[in-house]
């Protein structure tokens, strides 16, 4: 089983989903990877953030070259919202699975995808993955990465029959949604599993000798994997 962890580990002096906390996160020996969300900003560039919201203020209303000039704590330096470019360049020295999440841009979910792969062409790394639960931006995807070795993924909150029937290298479901259909998926693809509520569900995937991994944010990874 690998463990993804959410955002990266954060502490008082350490905010998630920036350069320190991803250091951080990948320099522990049983992590095998994070998982970061992409946005896009006014001047159509793509950054990492946990959050949409900057101060209030929609990231998608914020030109990146306004929004890197901020710390996301005053005094603490390495704490501004960086660019995909910026990331998959750090990144490049890791072995770890990169995974990347997708929400939704509803109109500019095109020209929000096309800029991710145009950047992922520029910068290739291994054990990327890209997901998403928007059906319109994993089509996209599919269309403009089919010859590539990058991984694409549905998150399947609704429309279990749609997702599946795309074929796609992998899928992430709740734990309860796994127990319903976990075996329809793991035959030809990996699974990652989000929401883990108790040690009881974690012993039992850790007994499935399958490709699954494991998506946690640090507050569960401390309470239940430490």
């Amino acid at each position: 089983m690998h463990l993804i962890i959410k955002n990266g580990f954060s502490s008082k002096n350490t905010f998630p989903s920036t350069e320190e906390s991803i250091s951080l996160t990948l320099n522990k020996t049983d992590i095998s990877g994070i998982d970061l969300n992409l946005y896009r900003c006014l001047d159509g560039e793509i950054v990492v953030s946990s959050s949409n919201c900057f101060e209030k203020i929609k990231l998608s209303e914020i030109p990146f070259s306004s929004l890197k000039k901020y710390h996301l704590k005053k005094g603490l330096k390495n704490t501004s919202i960086f660019s995909l470019e910026q990331l998959l360049s750090f990144y490049s020295k890791y072995n770890q699975c990169l995974v990347l999440t997708l929400p939704n841009h509803f109109e500019r979910n095109k020209q929000y995808v096309e800029k991710i792969v145009e950047i992922i062409n520029k910068y290739p790394i291994k054990n990327l993955y890209l997901k998403s639960d928007v059906k319109e931006i994993i089509l996209y995807l599919k269309d403009l990465l089919s010859s590539t070795n990058v991984k694409i993924g549905a998150v399947m909150d609704s429309d279990l029959s749609y997702f599946l029937n795309l074929s796609l290298d992998f899928y992430v479901v709740d734990f309860s949604t796994f127990q319903k259909i976990g075996e329809r998926v793991i035959p030809s693809s990996c699974v990652m599993i989000q929401n883990i509520t108790s040690r009881q569900e974690l012993s039992f995937l850790r007994s499935i000798k399958k490709n699954i991994f494991l998506l946690v944010d640090d507050l569960t990874y401390f309470k239940y994997l430490r």
